[in-house]
């Protein structure tokens, strides 16, 4: 996983899809399934998977990964500062 690349393409996102991003991790670790299988799944064609990973990524870790990097980046850019 390019730590990078993710970043660089969340910022191509809403904060809705960049959240059903981390939910499909969640639930790819839960299911003991994949990324790609719970956006189909759960129907959240609104993500663009393809764009952001080029595999199918089913490695619990890399998936725990994933979420924490995608909080990160929505607390980081999405919550009010008040030294701002």
């Amino acid at each position: 996983m390019n730590k990078d690349t993710i970043v660089q393409t969340l910022d191509y996102l809403n904060p809705s899809q960049i959240a059903g991003i981390g939910c499909l991790a969640f639930a790819a670790i839960r299911e003991k399934s994949s990324l790609q299988y719970q956006r189909e799944e759960m129907g959240f064609d609104d993500i663009p998977l393809n764009h952001l990973f080029y595999e199918d990524i089913d490695d619990d870790s890399c998936l725990l990964e994933i979420a924490a990097l995608i909080a990160e980046y929505l607390v980081e850019k999405y919550t009010r500062r008040d030294d701002d």
